[in-house]
């Protein structure tokens, strides 16, 4: 078994030290980027922006009132609120102001709404490629950069506009720069390094996870040596710099005005120990990253990957640091992780390049155990048509996705509001937001598919007093959604259920929509 394990890492030091011209390296790797753009690109329109995602209406709904209110970046504000404040604490609003400019100068569309998150996962192709060939040669390199373009098309909110693609794809672009930075020692290689990183922490602080592989890579080049390690500091702390004042700005606007994204109030992001004791943690992110990965064959080649990297750790020990510490982004934001599968994104590149080794490994295998497949012409041809089979196997998942409303339950009920509501008509609506251990996060979703402004009752609302100053100010419709997880919510609506017209009252008991213009007679 020694002597085995020993041929297959001859066989792939020969994959890994393959030669290939730079300028060669280069035209694949554009080809690669091309081809996923177009896929990208064939698949733009889905969801509609009619029925999208909670995540990115409220984007849309940010980046349209930038255009709106004059571009004033420090007050990304959101729409449905019926009453102000409407400007909303949040992470760095680089994306919807950059979504904005591009709705001026080319009109609201689904390209203008969604170029940024396509750019971002085209960049993260790219840079995946480029950092891949440092770490494992250039033909891998093709591979992992193929596969990080297919990973992300299996995730729901791979064409949303929202912060996180380009947020993955900063600190991709951080590490692989500081990657060049310890090796040249260019000055220019870390002002990249560290102002890409300070551009991830700044669209969302978690992402300070990518400084393990960074901290790493300094060790395994500096070890102990003092002086070095204050140098390190110095970049660390310069990048800090934009962050802090911008979250000292954010935590001004939860007191001043209000904080629909939970960025310091909402729900419990960090509930590590409560989840991690739970079995449907576990599972929920194993179907997360087994449907990343596109299933079974893409799940088997990447614990290859992983396998043979630790087979090999002298030489992968870069690529499994990385895949550490994106775990303890996963393990340590636990709530997070389970609630918002977006997330779980942060793995494409570090998972793509895995995949890539598995996929070597397994030729390699395959190779030994048939020896007469021996030969340039065999694996030039096998990687290629294996890559495309896994495109054309994932056919319907990634290119007959049905466009629908990703909220089915909130459509329907905006349906019956839109049959009954007058233009000036506002909602009150109760159960339109996410519950968590420790808070909640406003949703959009019944308002933005309605096309109104409204008020939102939470737990304490639910009483007579409350509906009533609500309707003096012109709130017309009642609404709620999941009423069943919340008996005193669902009592109240009830309630109202006796008093006034009923619309539409869900068969499953969860949704109700009530005219509160027509009361009924004793």
């Amino acid at each position: 078994m020694g002597r085995f394990f020993q041929s297959v890492k001859n066989q792939m030091n020969t994959y890994i030290n393959l030669s290939m011209s730079s300028g060669n390296f280069y035209i694949f790797l554009g080809c690669i980027v091309l081809l996923f753009a177009l896929i990208r690109l064939a698949g733009i329109g889905i969801p509609s922006l009619q029925w999208t995602d909670w995540k990115e209406i409220d984007y849309i709904s940010i980046s349209k009132n930038y255009l709106n209110n004059g571009f004033r970046f420090w007050e990304p504000t959101i729409s449905w609120p019926a009453e102000p404040p409407r400007i909303t604490a949040m992470e760095f609003p680089l994306v919807p102001f950059l979504s904005a400019v591009l709705y001026k100068f080319f009109g609201f569309n689904v390209i203008t709404v969604r170029l940024i998150t396509l750019l971002s996962f085209l960049l993260i192709i790219w840079f995946t490629g480029v950092f891949a060939r440092y770490l494992t040669g250039p033909h891998i390199a093709l591979l992992a950069a193929f596969f990080a373009g297919w990973i992300p098309l299996h995730s729901r909110f791979g064409n949303m506009q929202f912060s996180d693609p380009l947020l993955f794809a900063s600190s991709l672009m951080s590490l692989y720069f500081f990657y060049r930075y310890t090796l040249e020692n260019k000055t220019s290689l870390a002002l990249w390094a560290f102002g890409l990183l300070s551009l991830a922490l700044l669209l969302k602080p978690t992402e300070l996870y990518i400084a393990l592989p960074m901290v790493w890579i300094w060790f395994r080049k500096h070890l102990f040596n003092i002086r070095k390690w204050f140098q390190l500091a110095a970049f660390f702390s310069l990048a800090f710099v934009l962050p802090f004042i911008w979250y000292i700005y954010v935590w001004h606007l939860t007191k001043t005005s209000i904080d629909v994204f939970g960025v310091f109030g909402g729900h419990d992001k960090f509930q590590t120990f409560t989840m991690l004791s739970r079995k449907e943690w576990y599972a929920a992110m194993f179907h997360s990253i087994w449907s990343l990965m596109g299933g079974a064959p893409g799940f088997f080649i990447f614990i290859a990957g992983t396998f043979y990297a630790l087979f090999r750790f002298r030489q992968h020990h870069l690529i499994l640091v990385w895949l550490i510490a994106v775990g303890c982004f996963f393990v340590i934001v636990a709530e997070g992780n389970y609630d918002t599968p977006y997330r779980q994104l942060a793995i494409t590149s570090v998972g793509a390049i895995l995949m890539a080794l598995g996929l070597w490994v397994i030729l390699a295998i395959t190779v030994l155990l048939f020896p007469v497949l021996q030969s340039v012409a065999f694996r030039k041809i096998v990687i290629p048509v294996f890559a495309l089979t896994l495109l054309l196997t994932d056919y319907k998942q990634i290119f007959h996705r049905p466009d629908s409303p990703v909220h089915p339950v909130e459509w329907e009920v905006a349906s019956h509001i839109k049959k009954i509501a007058d233009v000036n008509d506002r909602l009150i609506t109760a159960g339109t937001y996410t519950i968590h251990k420790g808070g909640n996060d406003l949703s959009p979703v019944v308002y933005y598919y309605a096309g109104k402004q409204g008020w939102t009752l939470q737990k304490g609302d639910w009483n007579q007093e409350k509906l009533q100053e609500l309707m003096s100010k012109g709130g017309k419709i009642f609404a709620a959604t999941y009423m069943l997880r919340e008996p005193e919510m669902e009592k109240f609506a009830l309630d109202l259920a006796k008093q006034y017209e009923v619309v539409y009252y869900a068969n499953d008991r969860q949704s109700i929509v009530i005219d509160l213009r027509k009361p009924l007679t004793p």
